[in-house]
């Protein structure tokens, strides 16, 4: 699974990231992505060498995701397009003897979050959350700008954001068609031996 789209800095993004969006969102905001999809995942990746030669060049690595493939394809994503190590992130950024908290997924509230309070460098709480576009997206108030500031969540972003779910919800629903179609192909060509 692979990050291939993404709302971020007020635009839709496709394919995401790009080497174009690198360039475009500044590091401030990279930065917020980072720290949150690498504090507010219980996901690791590990690199499996393939070499069967031995050689450990890494040429044939390959990366499992332990965990949820979801979260492995945002780690991934970070990883791989904004050189970011999650681990370190993680180990520095969540702190429960600071007071950190994580708010595991529930199908409840169809989102996970985690709490960092603040402390020396941050001045503020900062709560991540992710979940269903649909509950996370009813619970934001503004967006970051790509110089990093807070822009507030008008109707026209909100209209923009519902377009790009529903849009993959269309895809979504296009696929399961075809998936239908080709079982009952399939059926129909057993059903004929």
């Amino acid at each position: 699974m692979t990050v291939v789209e993404g709302w971020v800095c007020g635009k839709q993004h496709k394919p995401f990231p790009s080497s174009i969006d690198k360039d475009i969102i500044s590091e401030s905001v990279q930065e917020v992505l980072c720290e949150g999809i690498s504090v507010n995942s219980t996901a690791s990746l590990v690199v499996k060498n393939n070499d069967n030669n031995n050689n450990n060049n890494g040429d044939n690595d390959s990366i499992e995701v332990l965990g949820s493939k979801t979260e492995g394809a945002l780690l991934t994503m970070i990883s791989k397009n904004f050189n970011n190590d999650y681990e370190l992130r993680r180990s520095q950024g969540f702190d429960t003897a600071r007071g950190d908290r994580l708010f595991t997924f529930s199908s409840e509230r169809k989102r996970m979050s985690i709490l960092q309070v603040a402390d020396k460098g941050k001045y503020q709480h900062t709560l991540y959350t992710k979940g269903a576009s649909e509950v996370v997206v009813g619970l934001c108030k503004a967006y970051t700008g790509q110089d990093g500031s807070e822009l507030p969540i008008g109707t026209k972003e909100r209209n923009e954001i519902q377009a790009a779910i529903s849009g993959k919800m269309i895809t979504i629903i296009i696929i399961l068609i075809i998936m239908i179609i080709a079982i009952i192909i399939a059926i129909i060509i057993i059903g004929l031996f």
